[in-house]
């Protein structure tokens, strides 16, 4: 079973069903927040369940992939899951450079200093229960901080240097590499 990690926006239609195609015509499961898990079900349970369930997680690195705070704890749970069960990552760079991940530069710094604030805001209604709030939300953020790093390290597919970038042939050399 596979959990395929991504920023909603990055794919076309078509990558999509070409990417879908060719992983079940492997005989594998693909596993999707939005497709696969049921509707009305409380969705992170069943979401950390799929990622847990999964023996191979493909996580799409885009420019904007750290603005969802969703993406990133499916990250962090990717991670522990990598270090506590020895589930296979495959990151892949979808125009977007690891260093630019793994240093938080760009985009991503951007993101990071949006989700801080984000967090500075939640903390504020709670006054008597501050620092609890603000130590969780330090302690998450750093979690995000340390499965993007991770990530990033792990030797991964950049889509530009594969067939100059043509959408079809990198699907095939994606599905082909896990596989």
């Amino acid at each position: 079973m596979f959990f395929l990690a991504l920023e909603e926006k990055i794919l076309t239609r078509l990558l999509w069903i070409i990417s879908t195609q060719l992983l079940n015509n492997k005989g594998s499961t693909l596993t999707r927040t939005n497709e696969t898990l049921p509707r009305g079900e409380s969705i992170g349970p069943s979401l950390v369940k799929a990622i847990e369930e999964s023996e191979i997680a493909v996580i799409i690195f885009s420019e904007n992939y750290a603005v969802s705070s969703w993406c990133l704890d499916e990250l962090a749970c990717i991670m522990e899951c990598k270090d506590a069960k020895g589930q296979i990552v495959m990151p892949i760079f979808y125009d977007v450079d690891p260093s630019e991940v793994r240093k938080q530069k760009g985009k991503y710094r951007e993101a990071f200093a949006k989700h801080e604030l984000e967090n500075k805001k939640k903390v504020k209604p709670w006054t008597q229960t501050f620092a609890k709030h603000e130590l969780e939300n330090k302690t998450k953020v750093a979690s995000w901080r340390k499965a993007l790093v991770d990530a990033s390290k792990i030797a991964g597919l950049e889509p530009k240097h594969i067939a100059n970038g043509h959408e079809s042939r990198v699907i095939k050399e994606i599905v082909d590499t896990i596989s």
